[in-house]
């Protein structure tokens, strides 16, 4: 976040004060409002902050002694926000205020049921030393927290080739093959012998890819595979044929094999193979710009929770003191 620098007088000048005393030091922003304006954990207590706040100016109607319940458009808003575990207020505004009336009637009524039983449950004190209670609590504030976390997240084009650069075996696109094949049937006899018969065959014909078909007994899987990574190759083959087929140069007019597989036996026409290659940040910018987003909320929700948590002193009593690792 930048700190605006204070303000000059105009035309960049400072002409000389007459004064008594020594002339008076320039304004400086307080050290305080700099960090706060920098810390996100102050900017998630802001936010809880406001959150309570804008509940307190909402709700002053809802008197539970009189027991009567106030429904209105910022209440049904932020009910229907709650709900969706997504605070977008202006698409949900959109939305209720589209709702038809048999629709937006049915909406009030769930709202009205809801803070009705959560009253009653709350005058029985059922809030109190209950787990489900706690846990939402904890729930809430959590997502308030990630949702501070999204806003600040937000890396520059500098920040986002760094972390383009120390990850980049992440973007890294597997080596692909595009290829056809024969097959014969390992289980009948001489397979071998019929493949290589066929091989000879295929060249001196040049059969092309897609005339394959044509040609050898039918597969469990496919006759055509299309840019096919290393790892499905091996999953219809083995990984032995998978070694074989990637490591022989393409060839449009040139017919190989015969490779066994677990099933028999196949010929094989390699059409086209790319390497596997890193590429360059821009064709990868905006998957890169999504990954440092999520890594960002993560770590700045990390650090607002654990600022709350180092603010409270644990101690473990009793029982569950130990002097070392499985100690009595």
């Amino acid at each position: 976040m930048s700190v605006r620098s204070p303000l000059r007088p105009a035309g960049g000048i400072l002409k000389p004060v007459e004064t008594a005393g020594p002339p008076p030091e320039p304004k400086r922003r307080p050290r305080l409002r700099i960090w706060l304006s920098k810390e996100p954990l102050v900017h998630f207590l802001v936010a809880g902050l406001a959150l309570f706040l804008l509940h307190g100016l909402i709700a002053p109607d809802d008197d539970e002694a009189t027991r009567r319940i106030v429904v209105d458009r910022e209440r049904l808003l932020n009910y229907m926000q709650y709900r969706a575990k997504v605070f977008e207020p202006v698409g949900f505004g959109r939305a209720l205020d589209a709702l038809p009336k048999p629709e937006l009637d049915e909406l009030v009524a769930d709202y009205a049921r809801e803070e009705a039983l959560y009253r009653e449950a709350k005058a029985m004190g059922l809030d109190r030393n209950d787990d489900v209670a706690r846990r939402r609590l904890i729930q809430q504030l959590e997502f308030v927290a990630r949702g501070v976390a999204a806003a600040e997240a937000n890396p520059t084009e500098a920040e986002l080739r760094a972390f383009y650069a120390a990850r980049q075996g992440a973007y890294r696109v597997p080596a692909k093959v595009t290829f056809t094949h024969v097959f014969f049937n390992g289980e009948r006899p001489g397979a071998e012998a019929r493949a290589r018969s066929k091989l000879a065959e295929l060249n001196r014909t040049r059969t092309p890819f897609h005339a394959a078909v044509a040609h050898g007994e039918r597969f469990l899987y496919h006759l055509n595979y299309v840019e096919k990574e290393a790892e499905e190759v091996a999953s219809h083959f083995g990984p032995a044929m998978r070694a074989e087929v990637f490591a022989f140069e393409p060839d449009s007019h040139t017919w190989r094999g015969p490779f066994r597989s677990p099933y028999g036996f196949h010929l094989v026409l390699l059409t086209q193979r790319t390497a596997s290659h890193v590429p360059p940040f821009e064709d990868v910018r905006s998957q890169v710009e999504q990954d440092a987003r999520q890594a960002a909320e993560a770590a700045d929700y990390e650090k607002s929770i654990g600022a709350i948590v180092a603010g409270y002193d644990v101690e473990v009593v009793g029982a569950l003191r130990r002097t070392g690792s499985g100690a009595p």
